[in-house]
């Protein structure tokens, strides 16, 4: 505030100083042209009567004329001898030099005691243009200064009183200032101490204004971040627990055979069931694993796609025959409508990846119901859906189905051995092929994945990589 006042006060006095210096030089000009004037208009009058020159008793009568008026007349003849007096060389031989060569007057200003003088020379001459001699005219400032006194000190007045108007608006809108920096401050403090729920009013439109507007902005998207992380928090504890749960009971499991076999617990006749039962737990293991692996090397795009034509009519019919009896086990009927000979572009293995787990997921939440796997060429590329009649998704669900171990219904994890990860690696085999997925839901009535490739953006995808 005392910054904003010193500069507003600083640039009022400067301007009233400028002002008052440039008044006193056009004032003091007008002195000078008004004592010149006078002068030339006295002369004139005793040259009318002696046109040859000027006698010393009319020169006398001109210098009483303007001693009158406050003005000292000095004439000097060629021989610069003064006229009244007769005294030798007063006037400066420069000086004289100078209004020789120019016709112009001399003006010099002097100041004596502080007392300001104004001196004018100039040359005289008849009316036909004769030269007859030099004159010095010298007047006091104070003299003829008796009409700009009184607007000098109006000058003044007028700018004390807009120094102290705008000492007065400088204060009010200082404390305008002051208050809304205030108020960013007390905000970036709720900040610093994890408010981000703190707003600052945005009814300013300049730079404050917009500094309180990217205030809230940063302060919105720190909130949405806070809660992001939250909800990571939580899908990571939850992964953690449903982790521990998916690892500690294969390898109970586990244990528990191979001490069953050690101790020669298990009859040779049930070896082969009892190694499958060992080799589905060691399943389930390694698919734990090969989905966290599967998804930090896409998310960090690590994974070099293969990327070549291929039918995927042919992919989906071989996942959707390795489905089938997980299918039925629920009483699902799982149906491919889609052209015998549908070529795409695209990494086969990714693909492939990409169809088991959406149907997938298809199977997981359906029972008793139907899921329909379609295929089919559109403009520019391939769209691949899989729908289903099962439990279906809330908004919140349809939000978070993409994000790391989300689980739409996490009370199925632990019959269904679910890691959570499924739908992130869809969603990055999607984006690493540039492409795009949408959802279809309604709670209760069924869920539609919608994937669509475009041959253009593959296409010059496997340019780059073949660079």
């Amino acid at each position: 505030m005392l910054a904003f006042l010193t500069v507003v006060l600083s640039t009022v006095f400067v301007v009233s100083i400028l002002f008052s210096f440039f008044f006193s030089q056009s004032n003091r000009q007008d002195m000078y042209s008004q004592m010149e004037n006078s002068a030339r208009s006295v002369l004139s009058m005793a040259l009318n009567d002696d046109a040859d020159g000027l006698s010393t008793q009319r020169v006398k009568q001109s210098e009483e004329i303007l001693n009158g008026r406050g003005i000292r007349l000095t004439v000097y003849d060629l021989k610069n001898y003064e006229m009244a007096q007769h005294s030798y060389s007063r006037i400066n031989s420069k000086i004289l030099k100078q209004i020789k060569n120019t016709n112009n007057s001399y003006r010099h200003t002097e100041v004596v005691k502080k007392a300001t003088y104004l001196n004018s020379y100039f040359e005289l001459k008849t009316t036909k243009g004769k030269a007859i001699g030099f004159v010095h005219l010298a007047s006091s400032q104070s003299a003829n200064n008796t009409m700009s006194n009184p607007i000098r000190g109006q000058l003044l007045f007028a700018g004390l009183i807009s120094m102290i108007i705008a000492l007065i608006i400088s204060l009010f809108m200082a404390r305008g200032f002051s208050k809304k920096i205030s108020t960013l401050r007390a905000a970036t403090q709720q900040i610093i101490n994890h408010n981000y729920s703190v707003r600052v009013p945005e009814n300013r439109i300049d730079e404050i204004g917009e500094l309180g507007i990217d205030i809230n902005s940063m302060t919105r998207s720190l909130s949405r971040q806070q809660k992001e992380i939250k909800e990571q928090e939580e899908r990571r504890k939850t992964f953690l627990s449903n982790a521990s749960h998916e690892m500690r009971t294969p390898l109970t499991v586990l244990s528990g055979f191979l001490e069953a076999f050690e101790n020669n617990l298990i009859k040779p006749a049930d070896h082969q069931k009892y190694f499958l039962m060992m080799h589905n737990e060691v399943n389930r293991l390694t698919r734990l694993v090969k989905d966290n692996l599967d998804f930090e090397r896409l998310r960090s795009s690590k994974m070099t796609l293969d990327i070549e034509p291929f039918n995927a009519y042919d992919v989906i019919d071989n996942v959707i025959n390795q489905l089938k009896a997980r299918a039925e086990a629920k009483q699902n009927a799982l149906n491919l409508y889609a052209k015998k000979k549908t070529i795409i572009l695209a990494d086969q293995d990714r693909f492939t990846q990409l169809a088991i787990n959406l149907i997938t997921n298809a199977i997981q939440f359906t029972k008793n119901g139907h899921i329909n796997v379609f295929l089919e060429k559109i403009e520019n590329g391939v769209q691949f859906k899989v729908s289903d009649t099962g439990i279906g998704m809330s908004d919140k669900d349809k939000k978070n189905i993409f994000e790391r171990y989300y689980k739409a219904d996490p009370s199925r994890s632990k019959t269904e051995g679910e890691s959570g990860l499924g739908m992130s690696i869809v969603k990055e085999i999607v984006e690493a092929h540039k492409g795009k997925i949408e959802v279809e839901s309604q709670l209760g009535k069924g869920t539609t994945m919608i994937i669509t490739l475009n041959d253009d953006a593959i296409k010059k995808l496997q340019m780059k990589n073949n660079a």
